[in-house]
Protein backbone atom coordinates (compact mmCIF):
# COMPACT_ATOMS: atom_id res chain seq x y z
CA UNK A 1 0.00 0.00 0.00
CA UNK A 2 1.64 3.50 -0.84
CA UNK A 3 1.75 5.85 1.47
CA UNK A 4 0.55 9.81 1.36
CA UNK A 5 2.60 12.97 2.62
CA UNK A 6 1.86 16.40 1.80
CA UNK A 7 5.06 18.76 1.43
CA UNK A 8 5.38 22.00 0.30
CA UNK A 9 8.08 23.00 -2.41
CA UNK A 10 10.29 25.44 -1.40
CA UNK A 11 13.45 26.87 -4.30
CA UNK A 12 11.97 24.15 -6.40
CA UNK A 13 12.51 21.10 -4.30
CA UNK A 14 9.73 19.23 -2.62
CA UNK A 15 10.03 19.53 1.03
CA UNK A 16 8.05 16.62 3.23
CA UNK A 17 7.83 16.58 6.76
CA UNK A 18 9.83 15.37 9.39
CA UNK A 19 8.09 11.94 9.91
CA UNK A 20 8.53 11.03 6.01
CA UNK A 21 11.39 8.52 5.46
CA UNK A 22 12.49 7.70 2.14
CA UNK A 23 15.11 5.40 0.94
CA UNK A 24 17.35 6.78 -2.27
CA UNK A 25 15.97 5.82 -5.32
CA UNK A 26 12.05 5.25 -4.23
CA UNK A 27 9.98 6.30 -7.39
CA UNK A 28 7.44 8.67 -5.65
CA UNK A 29 4.59 10.68 -7.91
CA UNK A 30 4.56 14.14 -6.89
CA UNK A 31 0.74 15.69 -7.55
CA UNK A 32 0.10 19.58 -7.33
CA UNK A 33 -2.90 20.43 -4.88
CA UNK A 34 -4.89 22.91 -5.75
CA UNK A 35 -6.26 25.34 -3.58
CA UNK A 36 -9.90 25.88 -5.34
CA UNK A 37 -11.56 27.06 -2.05
CA UNK A 38 -9.95 29.73 -2.15
CA UNK A 39 -9.53 30.40 -5.74
CA UNK A 40 -11.55 32.49 -7.60
CA UNK A 41 -12.87 32.59 -10.74
CA UNK A 42 -15.24 34.29 -13.85
CA UNK A 43 -17.68 32.86 -15.30
CA UNK A 44 -15.94 32.44 -18.57
CA UNK A 45 -13.14 31.20 -16.90
CA UNK A 46 -14.71 28.83 -14.85
CA UNK A 47 -16.97 27.67 -18.15
CA UNK A 48 -14.18 26.76 -19.91
CA UNK A 49 -11.98 25.39 -17.19
CA UNK A 50 -15.03 23.22 -15.96
CA UNK A 51 -16.48 22.64 -20.07
CA UNK A 52 -20.03 23.39 -18.64
CA UNK A 53 -21.70 26.19 -20.15
CA UNK A 54 -21.85 29.75 -18.60
CA UNK A 55 -25.68 29.77 -18.68
CA UNK A 56 -25.67 26.75 -16.23
CA UNK A 57 -23.36 28.30 -14.39
CA UNK A 58 -25.94 31.86 -13.67
CA UNK A 59 -28.49 29.28 -12.53
CA UNK A 60 -26.31 27.42 -10.31
CA UNK A 61 -25.12 30.88 -9.40
CA UNK A 62 -28.83 31.74 -8.78
CA UNK A 63 -29.61 28.39 -6.97
CA UNK A 64 -26.72 29.13 -4.52
CA UNK A 65 -25.19 26.12 -4.90
CA UNK A 66 -21.86 28.41 -6.54
CA UNK A 67 -21.29 31.56 -4.19
CA UNK A 68 -20.15 35.06 -5.10
CA UNK A 69 -17.62 36.69 -4.05
CA UNK A 70 -18.49 38.96 -1.62
CA UNK A 71 -16.10 41.75 -2.62
CA UNK A 72 -16.09 41.23 -6.41
CA UNK A 73 -19.56 40.12 -7.69
CA UNK A 74 -17.79 38.69 -10.94
CA UNK A 75 -16.24 36.56 -9.39
CA UNK A 76 -17.42 32.86 -8.32
CA UNK A 77 -16.07 30.12 -6.13
CA UNK A 78 -13.97 27.38 -8.07
CA UNK A 79 -14.65 24.93 -5.43
CA UNK A 80 -18.22 24.95 -5.74
CA UNK A 81 -18.20 25.24 -9.51
CA UNK A 82 -15.95 21.78 -9.00
CA UNK A 83 -18.92 20.49 -6.68
CA UNK A 84 -21.74 21.48 -8.90
CA UNK A 85 -20.07 20.40 -11.90
CA UNK A 86 -19.60 16.80 -10.38
CA UNK A 87 -23.02 16.66 -9.09
CA UNK A 88 -24.13 17.69 -12.47
CA UNK A 89 -22.43 14.61 -14.03
CA UNK A 90 -23.39 12.46 -11.58
CA UNK A 91 -27.20 13.14 -12.19
CA UNK A 92 -26.57 12.56 -16.15
CA UNK A 93 -25.65 9.52 -15.89
CA UNK A 94 -28.25 8.49 -13.33
CA UNK A 95 -30.93 9.51 -15.89
CA UNK A 96 -29.28 7.82 -18.67
CA UNK A 97 -29.46 4.35 -16.51
CA UNK A 98 -33.24 5.20 -15.52
CA UNK A 99 -34.07 5.71 -19.55
CA UNK A 100 -31.90 2.23 -20.43
CA UNK A 101 -34.53 0.62 -17.29
CA UNK A 102 -37.66 1.72 -18.93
Amino acid sequence: MAETYVGIVENGKVVLPKQAKLNNGTPVLVVPQSDSENEWLTVARAAKRFQISATLLRQWIKSGKVRVHLHDPKLINASDVEDATEQHELLGISMRVIEREE
